[in-house]
């Protein structure tokens, strides 16, 4: 078995990595000591880390610690210039990664490792687009048919189900279905947005305008500012300057916001100026809905980089990117930074529109529209080939249809109690904690409006 070095892992993403590098060896050490490991003093090479052994590391932490991101951007440039390095694994949470949010430390069961670069950096390659490029090119047709096939059924499971990255099965469809034929609601814990929405369509319907605009539902998904899809992907936009625009062309739709759960858990740091928010929003969502819910809900989903709008693909809604997420530059969704011509929009779009995920290899499935063929084959790629699943009831390496059937059986994933209760004990040192009641009183809101 061939060690593998993992560089910069907390103490909670030790517990679990083994289990999905099943080949290596894993052996931990900070940033610090290799540093100092692979510093010119100790080797004349001073890339022999590189050279010598292969290295894994958590993708995000290129961002916030130095070393790691030296090391990618040499790693980066070896791949341009065909230099012969042992493999670096970039890891992160998949798409369908549990019950329960990663950050109160419910255990994946699934994560990307990519060899080549990261799916949310879109400056640089990464195996997800190799994978599709090959789906469409490489792939012999029996194999590709099986595939093909797969994906279908998983999307039916998806959508049946409720699947989201950390919700399965939990979601409200009842409250789509009411709305879309006209029906009362009857909830309480949904009296805010019984009573904004009704007041929406009650100024719509005065309004002598009857244009498909004014009844339009927008959801736009907060994102937090530290995420390296924001950083690496977002071309510049933050959740503010997102609503701005999106208000600004399209003055008369009605528009969901909703606040990250991340940051309501106060595990991670979000700024939102909730009196500029409520001016553009309709509705600010915390948790009485999934992004399943408000996705049903939506006519579109304007976003950033969010995962909510790969999710609101497979349901067939329309999808605004304002950054250059994986699913964007495929022809599937509307990619305004492109149309903007921003640098790294346009890197990416060069290498993306390489792809064509509209093509079909059987007669089989000629009669679909070219939409639903592109996201089958998305499917295929994001969902089926790209993460490796790790079923923690089972214990083994799994496939993601298995990983829906164990966490559509259990409301709440495995979970690591001593990591969760220590950051609970720890919660209320931390900075920028964001709750209904706090965001109120910073921002010195008289009106009720979260508790309403």
């Amino acid at each position: 078995m061939n060690n593998i070095i993992c560089i910069g892992f907390s103490f909670w993403k030790k517990i679990f990595i083994q289990k999905y590098l099943k080949t290596y060896k894993c052996l931990f050490i900070s940033s610090t000591s290799f540093d100092k490991k692979n510093s010119p003093q100790k080797n004349k090479d001073n890339n022999y880390f590189l050279h010598n052994n292969s290295l894994a590391f958590w993708s995000s932490t290129i961002l916030r610690d130095n070393s790691i991101n030296i090391l990618e951007k040499k790693y980066q440039q070896s791949i341009r210039t065909s230099d012969q390095y042992a493999p670096i694994l970039h890891i992160e949470d998949g798409f369908i990664r549990s019950n329960g949010l990663g950050c109160n430390f419910y255990y994946p069961y699934s994560l990307v490792i990519d060899k080549t670069g990261i799916y949310y950096d879109p400056k640089n390659p990464c195996d997800l687009e190799k994978i599709l490029y090959e789906l469409t090119n490489d792939l012999d047709n029996e194999e590709y048919l099986s595939l093909f096939e797969r994906a279908n059924s998983l999307k039916d499971l998806i959508i049946k189900n409720n699947i989201s990255k950390y919700s399965v099965g939990n979601s409200n469809n009842s409250i789509a279905k009411l709305i879309i034929t006209n029906q009362p609601l009857d909830n309480q814990s949904l009296n805010r947005f019984i009573r904004d929405y009704n007041e929406f369509i009650k100024k719509a319907s005065t309004n002598n305008n009857n244009s498909t605009n004014e009844k339009k539902i927008i959801f736009v998904p907060a994102q937090l500012d530290d995420d390296a899809s924001i950083v690496l992907g977002g071309c510049g936009y933050s959740n503010i300057s997102l609503l701005r625009e999106v208000r600004k062309n399209n003055p008369n739709s009605f528009i969901i916001f909703k606040i990250h759960p991340d940051a309501l858990s106060g595990n991670r740091e979000c700024e939102i100026n909730i009196k500029e928010v409520l001016s553009l929003a309709n509705y600010i969502c915390t948790n009485e809905l999934t992004n399943i819910d408000c996705i049903n809900l939506c006519n579109e989903v304007h976003t950033i980089s969010s995962l909510a709008g790969f999710e609101a693909l497979i349901r067939n809604k329309k999808v605004y990117c304002y950054g250059m997420p994986f699913y964007a530059g495929y022809g599937l969704t509307v990619d305004i930074s492109v149309e903007k011509k921003h640098p790294i929009a346009l890197e990416s779009y060069s290498r993306r529109n390489k792809i064509n995920l509209f093509s079909v290899k059987s007669n089989l499935h000629r009669h679909l529209s070219s939409t639903d063929i592109g996201i089958n084959n998305l499917i295929i790629g994001s969902l089926i080939l790209y993460p490796t699943y790790y079923n923690w009831d089972k214990k083994c390496i799994s496939t993601v249809e298995d990983i829906i059937d164990t966490l559509l059986q259990k409301p709440c994933s495995k979970q690591n109690k001593l990591c969760y209760w220590f950051s609970k004990l720890t919660k209320p040192f931390r900075k920028n904690f964001l709750d209904t009641d706090n965001l109120l009183e910073q921002y010195q809101i008289k009106e009720n409006y979260f508790k309403n």
